[in-house]
C-alpha cells in the first residue's frame, strides 16, 4: 500500500507516483522467503524450485539463472555432495558463548636444511622474517623462533614484543645457516612446545611454517597438530607444495601460501606479512601500500610514487632489501618536498636492508622514490612501503582479496574467480584501478585487470567488489599459483559507493491485520552524498595461493563465453526496442566472443526450453548494432531492431529477450538473464489508494470490471500469441517436410 496520502498512478507509465512508499501487509500468504522482508512472522522459509517465481525480474533471477536461493545453496559446499543433510534438528534455539581475545602467541617454525641455499632463498627467508618482526607483527604478540633441518634447534622462546630493542634482540636470533635434511615434523613438534610455554598448552595459538620441500623423513605430524588445536599457516617456498603440507594449514584454519623463486616477486615478504595481519583489529594493523621486486642494471635505476591518504601515516615505512651486495642510490621525496637519502635510512648489512621511518604522521599526498644501481653487477631488489591507521577513530582504505573456485570446479569447465573489496569501513570504493598479478614458478606473471561493473565474474556494479575470471593456462608445468592486488585510487574518478552495506532493506512500516497503518519507530538511514569523492591512494594486498590441475582445470578449447546478466530492453518508441549489456569475452570474461545470438518469444515460461521456443532475431530486424561483431570483454554493447518486424504474426503486450555468446571454437555460453519490454501499455483507470474509496460500491464494482476487462484483454493478447507461435511452429515444419 501507500503512505496515508492517497497515491495515485501515472498513467503513462502504470506505477504509482513518485514519492509513495510502499507499506507489505503483517499477515502474508506465503512463507517464503528469508531473502525479503525475513521479519515477518509468515516468512520462515527460503524459497525452492516449488515456490520460486521465476517470471520475477529481481536480482536472484538475473545473477543466478532462475534458480531458488535453496537450490543455490544445496550446490555451496556446505551442503553439496549430501553434506550436513537435513535431519531433525532438537532445537532452533540459539545459544551465545562469550569469548575475549586474548593475546597472540606466535611461533616460526623454519626450515633451514641444505636446499635453502638455491636462489638465496635462506636470505630472502631472513629478510621476510625480518619485515614481520621488525614492523608487522603488534605490540604485546609472543613470539618464539624454531629452525629445523636434520636437527631442530630453538632459536628463541616466547618473548614479548614491546619496543623496537624487544624486536631486534629477536631479529639477530633467527638461523643464518643452511645445512642438512628437512625433519619438518620435529620442527613442528618443538615449535608446539615453545607455543605452550606461556599457559602449558597451544591452544588457539598460531605457528607460521616455511619450507621449500616436505618432509623428507615422509613423517606425517598432521594429527599432532590436530590434537594441539593451534593454527598453522604454510609458506611453500619454490616447490609445489606436498597435499600433507597443505593440510597442516586446511586442516586448522590457517592461511595457505606460496612463494616463487622468481627475481621479480616480492612474494615471501607478501605471505608473511599476511600472517602477520590476522586480528582483524584495523586499529594496529599494517597496511601495505607497495610491494615490489626491480632487476636493475648497472647505472640503471627505478623510480615510482606512492600515494598516502589522510587516513593512514603513523609509523610509516619504507624498506629496501637486496639479494646481492652493492652500491644503491636511494632517494624519497615527500609531498612538501622534502629529500630522504641514504644517510637517513638505517642499514642493516647482516641482511642486507635498508629502512626509512617518517617521524610522527606522515604528510598525505604522493611519496615518490628513486633507486639507482651504482654497484659493478646487476642488482636485485625489493621495495615495501608499510603505514598505520593515522587516528584509532578513523578505519583506514582497507583491501581484502579471496578466491573462489577449486581445481574441481575448473574441471567443471567453471574457472577460478579472482575477487578484491576495496573499502573504508563499510563504505565500499568504486573507480579504483585494480589489477591482480598472478605468478607460477618459472614464468612470467600474469596481470588481469579487476573490474566493478557487474558483469562476468562481478555480480554487483559499484559495490566495492572488483572481480575477474583467471583463465590462463601457464606453460611451466605448474598448478600452483599465488596473487596479490594492487590498487590505486585517484580522486578524479574514485567514489565512495553507498549501494554497499551490510544492513537489511529499511522498511518504513507495515499494514497490520485491520488494515491500519503502523509506521516505524526506527528513524531511516543516514543518505549520504552520492558521488563523493576519495583521496588519491595506493594499497597492495597479498590474496594467497590456489590450485589448478594442467590435466582437468584447462578445457582445451578455453572457458565458455561468461553469462551475460544485464541484458536490459527499453522501448523507445512504438515497436521500437533498445537492447544493451556487458560483451563477455571469448574465454569466461577474457578476450572476445565471436557472435551473439538473440532470440525473443511473447512469453517467459519455463527458462529451461525458452531456446527452444523462442525465434532467432535475424540481422535484416536491427536498425543499430550488430549481433555479428561483438566488442572486448567488458564493453558496453547496444543494439536497435524493429520488434514488430522481428515478431510479425500478431501484435502482442510483451516480449521477453535472451542472449547467447558464441566464441571461435563454437562454444556457447550459458543463457543470459531475460529482459522484457511491454508493446502494448493498455490505460488503466487512476485509483484513489483511501479507505473511504472501498466504502463506496459503486467505485468498487467500476474497479473489479476494469480489472476483468485488462484480465481479460491481456489473455486474449497471450492466447494469440500462442496459438501465432503454433501456427508459426506448423509452418516451420510444413517448409522442413
Amino acid at each position: 500500500m501507500c503512505t496515508s496520502k492517497d497515491c495515485s498512478i501515472d498513467e503513462a507509465t502504470n506505477l504509482p507516483e513518485q514519492g509513495c512508499t510502499f507499506y507489505p501487509n503483517s499477515i502474508q500468504k506465503t512463507n517464503v522467503s528469508y531473502m525479503s522482508l525475513q521479519w515477518l512472522d509468515n516468512v520462515t522459509e527460503f524459497c525452492d524450485e516449488k515456490s520460486h517465481n521465476v517470471d520475477a525480474p529481481s536480482m536472484q533471477n538475473r545473477v543466478c539463472g532462475f534458480r531458488s536461493s535453496w537450490e543455490v545453496m544445496l550446490t555451496s559446499e556446505d551442503f553439496a555432495g549430501k553434506e550436513n543433510a537435513i535431519g531433525n534438528v532438537p532445537s532452533t534455539q540459539p545459544t551465545f558463548k562469550l569469548v575475549q581475545v586474548t593475546r597472540r602467541v606466535v611461533t616460526l617454525v623454519l626450515d633451514i636444511s641444505g636446499s635453502m641455499e638455491y636462489n638465496s632463498r635462506m636470505l630472502r627467508m631472513r629478510q621476510a622474517a625480518e619485515i614481520l618482526i621488525m614492523q608487522v607483527l603488534e605490540d604485546g604478540t609472543y613470539l618464539g623462533i624454531v629452525s629445523f633441518s636434520s636437527t631442530v634447534v630453538v632459536n628463541s622462546p616466547l618473548v614479548l614484543l614491546s619496543d623496537e630493542a624487544s624486536r631486534r634482540r629477536l631479529v639477530e636470533l633467527l638461523p643464518q645457516t643452511a645445512y642438512g635434511a628437512t625433519k619438518m615434523c620435529d620442527g613442528l613438534k618443538q615449535g608446539i612446545k615453545v607455543l605452550s610455554q606461556d599457559n602449558g598448552d597451544a591452544l588457539g595459538d598460531e605457528i607460521i611454517l616455511l619450507t621449500d620441500a616436505g618432509d623428507t623423513t615422509n613423517e606425517n605430524c598432521l594429527e599432532t597438530v590436530q590434537q594441539c588445536q593451534c593454527v598453522v599457516h604454510t609458506i611453500a617456498l619454490g616447490n609445489t607444495p606436498t597435499m600433507e603440507f597443505e593440510q597442516l594449514s586446511a586442516s586448522t584454519g590457517g592461511l595457505q601460501l606460496f612463494a616463487t623463486d622468481n627475481v621479480d616477486s616480492n612474494g615471501l615478504v607478501d605471505a608473511f606479512t599476511l600472517t602477520g595481519n590476522r586480528d582483524g583489529n584495523w586499529e594496529s594493523m599494517v597496511i601495505q601500500l607497495e610491494s615490489k621486486a626491480f632487476s636493475i642494471d648497472v647505472e640503471e635505476y627505478v623510480q615510482g610514487t606512492v600515494y598516502l591518504d589522510s587516513t593512514i601515516g603513523n609509523d610509516t615505512k619504507f624498506v629496501v632489501t637486496g639479494v646481492t651486495n652493492g652500491s644503491m642510490r636511494i632517494l624519497i621525496t615527500s609531498p612538501n618536498g622534502r629529500a630522504y637519502n641514504a644517510s637517513d635510512f638505517n642499514v642493516d648489512a647482516n641482511f642486507n636492508t635498508s629502512r626509512l621511518t617518517i617521524p610522527g604522521i606522515a604528510k598525505p599526498g604522493p611519496w615518490s622514490y628513486f633507486i639507482g644501481n651504482d654497484g659493478q653487477a646487476r642488482a636485485l631488489l625489493t621495495l615495501a612501503v608499510t603505514s598505520r591507521v593515522a587516528s584509532p577513530g578513523v578505519p583506514p582504505i582497507g583491501v581484502t582479496v579471496r578466491v573462489s573456485g577449486t581445481e574441481e570446479a575448473a574441471a567443471q569447465r567453471r574457472p577460478v574467480s579472482l575477487h578484491a573489496l576495496v573499502a573504508q569501513g563499510f563504505r565500499a570504493i568504486s573507480g579504483a584501478n585494480v589489477t591482480a598479478v598472478v605468478e607460477v614458478p618459472g614464468a612470467d606473471a600474469f596481470h588481469l585487470q579487476m573490474l566493478d561493473n557487474g558483469a562476468g565474474a562481478d555480480v554487483i556494479k559499484d559495490d566495492g567488489i572488483y572481480s575477474r575470471y583467471f583463465t590462463q593456462n601457464s606453460d611451466a608445468g605448474s598448478d600452483q599459483y599465488s596473487f596479490k592486488v594492487i590498487v590505486q585510487g585517484w580522486r578524479s574518478q574514485t567514489r565512495f559507493s553507498e549501494r554497499f552495506s551490510l544492513k537489511s532493506s529499511f522498511i518504513p512500516g507495515i499494514q497490520n491485520e485491520n488494515g491500519e497503518t503502523v509506521v516505524s519507530q526506527v528513524p531511516p538511514p543516514e543518505v549520504r552524498p552520492v558521488s563523493q569523492p576519495t583521496e588519491d591512494f595506493s594499497r597492495s594486498a597479498a590474496g594467497g595461493n590456489f590450485k589448478v590441475s594442467a590435466q582437468s582445470g584447462w578445457p582445451p578449447n578455453g572457458f565458455p563465453p561468461c553469462r551475460v546478466t544485464d541484458l536490459t530492453a527499453e522501448l523507445r518508441e512504438s515497436g521500437i526496442v533498445n537492447l544493451a549489456w556487458t560483451a563477455p569475452g571469448g574465454n569466461a570474461d577474457n578476450g572476445q566472443a565471436s557472435f551473439y545470438e538473440l532470440r525473443l518469444r511473447p512469453m517467459l515460461g519455463d527458462p529451461a526450453t525458452f531456446a527452444l521456443r523462442a525465434r532467432v532475431v535475424k540481422p535484416h530486424v536491427l536498425l543499430n548494432g550488430s549481433l555479428g561483431s561483438p566488442a572486448p570483454a567488458g564493453s558496453r554493447e547496444t543494439i536497435t531492431l524493429n520488434a514488430t518486424a522481428a515478431w510479425p504474426w500478431t501484435l502482442v503486450p510483451v516480449l521477453y529477450f535472451a542472449l547467447w555468446a558464441n566464441n571461435s571454437h563454437n562454444v556457447r555460453s550459458e543463457m543470459s538473464n531475460v529482459a522484457l519490454v511491454a508493446l502494448v501499455t493498455p490505460r488503466i483507470v487512476q485509483v484513489q489508494r483511501s479507505p473511504s474509496f472501498y466504502k463506496n460500491s459503486a467505485a468498487l464494482i467500476g474497479s473489479v470490471v476494469t480489472s476483468l476487462a485488462l484480465l481479460l484483454f491481456t489473455a486474449g493478447m497471450l492466447i494469440e500469441a500462442v496459438c501465432s507461435e503454433k501456427r508459426r511452429d506448423d509452418e516451420d515444419q510444413q517448409l522442413k517436410a
